[in-house]
């Protein structure tokens, strides 16, 4: 994992995951905020590169975000004002992750086609952690799996425990929830390792397999550079040399 992206996901998680309730409910609603934003600074900044204006990238970027956070704020609350008020002030520390990240990222001084596909890839692997982590914290802390719904959570009840003295109360807790992001981002670590170092291997036998290529080619090319003389051309001359030397006998 590179260092600028690493630090994108830190600012991520610590603006998403820990400032919210541990509920898969929420967490839904976090990922879909995080892709329309995503998507819509993405889509800004693209028409503004492609006319030439692109010194007005980040602060139209800027207010197009915050302008569509707004929009969602209230568009959560005509569905469902529980889970608006319970969210509070958390769209807009996603929609200055978005920004930060974006630009730690340097996708602003980057081309359309390359910005899009960052961003995309970027939105799409944040938002599966995301999921992941608010359906085990659910799971573990609560026993359940919750969905939003106008009246606030629509609980689906997985098993039963003592509120007070279930082990996994502690995940449903602020160090307990910091205590699950640092599980995660060590095992999505070691994974990305993993996967850089067979993606290097895999790279280095293509390249060895190329340089046999291609010296099998120069070994034949030379080989036939080097031809030898026709038969019948050395029979003819062997032949003219012998009736000259008769020639002189005589």
């Amino acid at each position: 994992m590179k260092k600028n992206n690493l630090l994108a996901y830190t600012i991520m998680t610590l603006s998403m995951l820990i400032s919210l309730p541990g509920r898969f409910a929420y967490g839904l609603l976090a990922v879909l905020t995080l892709i329309i934003l995503t998507g819509t600074q993405a889509i800004i900044s693209s028409v503004l590169k492609s006319r030439n204006m692109n010194s007005y990238v980040l602060p139209l970027s800027f207010f197009s975000v915050i302008g569509m956070t707004v929009v969602l704020k209230q568009l959560l609350f005509c569905f469902s004002p529980v889970l608006a008020l319970s969210i509070g002030f958390n769209l807009y520390l996603i929609a200055g992750a978005v920004l930060v990240s974006d630009f730690i990222g340097n996708n602003f001084n980057t081309e359309n086609s390359k910005q899009f596909k960052n961003a995309v890839s970027f939105a799409g692997k944040y938002a599966l952690l995301v999921l992941v982590y608010f359906l085990i914290r659910d799971i573990v802390a609560y026993g359940t799996v919750t969905i939003p719904s106008p009246d606030g959570l629509f609980i689906l009840r997985i098993f039963r425990h003592n509120d007070f003295t279930f082990p996994g109360n502690f995940f449903g807790t602020i160090p307990g929830g910091l205590m699950l992001v640092a599980i995660i981002i060590i095992i999505v670590s070691f994974i990305a390792r993993k996967l850089e170092v067979v993606r290097v291997m895999n790279t280095q036998e293509k390249a060895i397999k190329f340089e046999k290529q291609e010296l099998k080619q120069n070994i034949s090319t030379e080989n036939e550079s080097v031809t030898p003389a026709p038969v019948e051309n050395v029979n003819s001359d062997i032949s003219t040399n012998n009736e000259n030397i008769g020639g002189n006998n005589v």
